[in-house]
């Protein structure tokens, strides 16, 4: 890809390597391959930041976990789904820093044991050389 310049808070990112894109109501994160940071961008304009990010960067086809938000996860960037006994959130960590990509809570989804096993079973399809199926996130509610 070439490069694919953002403008930021602080400057400008080129988002060509961008692999995990992560939207929330108020920040963006992006990826690349090995979980390093390539922007991380909060305030009022991430909504339109995302929405050029997610025209210009696509999921890698078949390798991504899709995401509710419209972000993505690249698979290879997940080092462990599980449920929190702390929190009760399940939590999706990063391979080379165990920092967090992703959190779905209680709040959000009444069965997360189920969309777990649907995590899990997904991460190990992919393992075995398979496309990484979709999510259907209502299922979970």
């Amino acid at each position: 890809m070439n490069a694919l310049f953002v403008k930021t808070k602080s400057g400008v990112a080129n988002l060509a390597n961008g692999k995990t894109v992560l939207p929330s109501s108020d920040r963006v994160v992006v990826l690349d391959k090995n979980c390093n940071l390539i922007l991380n961008e909060s305030g009022d304009h991430v909504g339109k930041l995302f929405d050029k990010i997610s025209n210009a960067v696509k999921p890698e086809k078949g390798k991504c976990l899709i995401l509710e938000s419209g972000g993505w996860i690249h698979a290879s960037a997940i080092s462990n789904a599980f449920i929190s006994g702390k929190s009760g959130a399940l939590l999706i960590t990063a391979m080379n820093s165990d920092n967090l990509l992703a959190m779905f809570t209680p709040e959000e989804f009444s069965d997360l044991e189920g969309l777990r096993d649907a995590i899990v079973d997904d991460l190990i399809e992919f393992s075995e050389g398979n496309d990484m199926p979709k999510i259907n996130w209502s299922e979970f509610k």
